[in-house]
């Protein structure tokens, strides 16, 4: 059993390897003296009493550094959301841990019965709004629906979109059609109509993909819809400065969201795709929902990032 002294050293010497998204740690913390070894906050914020009591008995400055500075959650306590498609997928796990950060989150998407499903997961602070991003005058509807219950807002991440693999030869006008009015238009007309309930010093998250600047086959209707997002990215965030709202990108590689059954991937397929899979990408697997959150979480609560276009893919960009 290591001493009090042993404890204060360790946490003296050693960075602490914390990667901090917004004071939502993933740490390795070893605290002999209560017993924790984790690499997991939610697991470790369940024996803070004993950590606490450990702080009284030594008034050790180190474990104080970590309670006070890391072990914080509510990085967006009193803060508004507004997540399109935040109905399944990345929009949802996004929504539930923007919830959890103490935000009030909205989430839209085009069937009811999805987002009640969604909500019951997600949890108390978010509501629900029914519409397709695809309609103009779904953006005004929103809009008018927000002010009216919050006046304003501090965070919106445009996030709903759809994708339909084809063959460049294969695409028919209304797919087309269905792309852009859904992954380029309805994020136009969105922003259009909810920046100006943007707080000043808010920030926008527009949700990407690889495949914009990744060539992947029978992707290009669909990397074309979503390559325009960078472009309205860029000029929001200098069209905005003036009231420093951030606009940034968020582009995920493949992710193991409800979108694999929706592309025709069977169970019975699924395992040789991942393993396909797991061979182009670096890190060898899909990313997960809630890694994307947590990337989302970063570019919501980081006040000096700006502009940029995040790949959380695995590294599957540099292949």
């Amino acid at each position: 059993m290591a001493s009090g002294k042993d404890c204060c050293h360790f946490f003296k010497c050693l960075p602490l390897q914390l990667y901090c998204a917004s004071k939502n740690i993933f740490a390795h913390i070893i605290c002999a003296q209560v017993g924790i070894v984790t690499r997991d906050y939610q697991a470790l914020g369940k024996r803070l009493v004993p950590l606490r009591h450990l702080i009284c008995a030594r008034s050790c400055p180190y474990f104080l550094r970590i309670e006070t500075e890391y072990l914080e959650m509510g990085s967006l306590k009193g803060k508004v959301a507004i997540i399109t498609g935040g109905n399944s997928g990345i929009g949802k796990a996004t929504a539930k841990l923007f919830v959890q950060e103490g935000a009030e989150v909205v989430i839209t998407g085009r069937r009811q019965d999805v987002i009640d499903s969604a909500l019951l997961d997600i949890g108390p602070g978010a509501t629900g709004f029914c519409g397709d991003v695809a309609d103009v005058e779904f953006h005004s509807r929103l809009a008018e629906e927000v002010r009216n219950r919050f006046g304003v807002i501090d965070i919106y991440m445009a996030n709903a979109g759809i994708i339909n693999l084809s063959n460049s030869q294969s695409v028919s006008p209304m797919e087309y059609d269905q792309h852009f009015a859904v992954n380029s238009r309805g994020v136009f007309f969105g922003i259009q109509a909810i920046a100006p309930l943007v707080r000043d010093g808010g920030n926008i998250i527009v949700t990407s993909s690889l495949a914009a600047t990744k060539v992947l086959a029978h992707h290009t209707v669909y990397a074309g819809s979503k390559a325009a997002l960078a472009a309205f990215a860029r000029n929001w965030a200098i069209e905005f400065k003036d009231r420093r709202i951030r606009v940034n990108i968020l582009s995920p590689g493949p992710v193991e969201t409800e979108i694999l059954g929706k592309l025709g991937v069977s169970e019975a397929d699924r395992p040789a795709l991942e393993a396909h899979m797991a061979n182009i990408i670096p890190a060898g697997r899909y990313g997960r929902p809630e890694e994307l959150a947590q990337a989302a979480l970063l570019l919501a609560s980081n006040g000096f990032v700006n502009g940029v276009e995040l790949y959380v893919d695995g590294g599957m960009s540099l292949t």
